[in-house]
């Protein structure tokens, strides 16, 4: 289409040039890892692992599996270490007691993220307040604060235990902070797909309406480090661009990039529906 490297909106059914780069570089990983599998030369009870992960270009998720694949995407080589940690990390977490969570220093906290959510252009619902209790009830209790201070920006990892503390000596240098918790992004997880080290991570949204039923109206978002957008018009924009506004296929308002703890609710959005869904109907 002409003019169409101009748009902000790709209007195509193939893969993004990213995506197609990482295709090339994964599937000698994929390769090799399916050859070491399928060789029956060799006694499969002589190896520790297997390594299955590596016969995987994509891996998608929803709902809880969807909250633990962007998790383990915090890591650069997740899949090439052992899981046996995560799997820990994530027991502890699910079996933690989830009252802390709704402290007044955190429902303060909750609060003071939404109205800055708001000021960067967002339009906040419950699902978004949703995504913040996940994060907290299912995560390891650190905060991400990002700051400016004296004009450069600085991340800062701060123990939720300490948070009342660092809070007031933030107020003492008077510095405007910016996205209490939560920084990482979806496109940061690029940094885990450089060298095709990974599969590539698709998180999948069900897009509804209102006004309409589940079954009269329903399509499949999909989210990837590289874009979001819907298989059924063909048309993706940069995962970065996601939330700014848009005409005519262009950017007209960039808003900085959701953190994805506010996606985590609307992957939980999608259990929820697909569970009303398959219930049987009281008629």
């Amino acid at each position: 289409m002409a003019g169409q490297k101009e748009l902000d909106v790709r209007l195509d059914y193939e893969l993004c040039p990213d995506e197609q780069v990482f295709i090339q570089k994964r599937k000698k990983i994929v390769a090799a890892a399916l050859k070491r599998v399928l060789c029956m030369d060799n006694d499969l009870q002589d190896h520790e692992k297997l390594n299955l992960l590596d016969c995987l270009t994509y891996i998608s998720g929803s709902s809880g599996s969807a909250w633990t694949l962007s998790n383990l995407y915090e890591e650069p080589d997740w899949s090439q270490k052992d899981l046996l940690g995560p799997i820990a990390d994530a027991r502890k977490n699910m079996s933690k007691c989830k009252l802390d969570c709704f402290t007044l220093d955190h429902l303060k906290e909750y609060c003071d993220i939404l109205k800055q959510r708001q000021k960067d252009g967002y339009k906040t619902c419950i699902t978004d307040l949703w995504g913040l209790f996940i994060d907290q009830a299912l995560g390891n209790g650190v905060i991400d604060v990002s700051i400016l201070l004296n004009g450069s920006d600085r991340r800062l990892n701060i123990h939720a235990g300490k948070s009342k503390q660092c809070k007031q000596h933030h107020n003492s240098l008077n510095v405007h902070c910016t996205n209490l918790r939560c920084s990482s992004t979806l496109s940061e997880q690029k940094h885990a797909l450089n060298h095709g080290q990974n599969p590539l991570p698709m998180y999948l949204v069900l897009n509804t309406r209102d006004k309409y039923s589940l079954q009269e109206f329903k399509e499949w978002m999909e989210f990837t480090p590289f874009e979001v957008g819907l298989l059924k018009y063909g048309a993706y924009i940069r995962a970065e661009d996601f939330g700014s506004k848009f005409f005519m296929g262009r950017v007209m308002k960039k808003i900085p990039e959701s953190p994805i703890c506010f996606m985590k609710g609307a992957f939980q959005d999608l259990y929820l529906f697909l569970f009303k869904y398959i219930q049987p109907s009281e008629k």
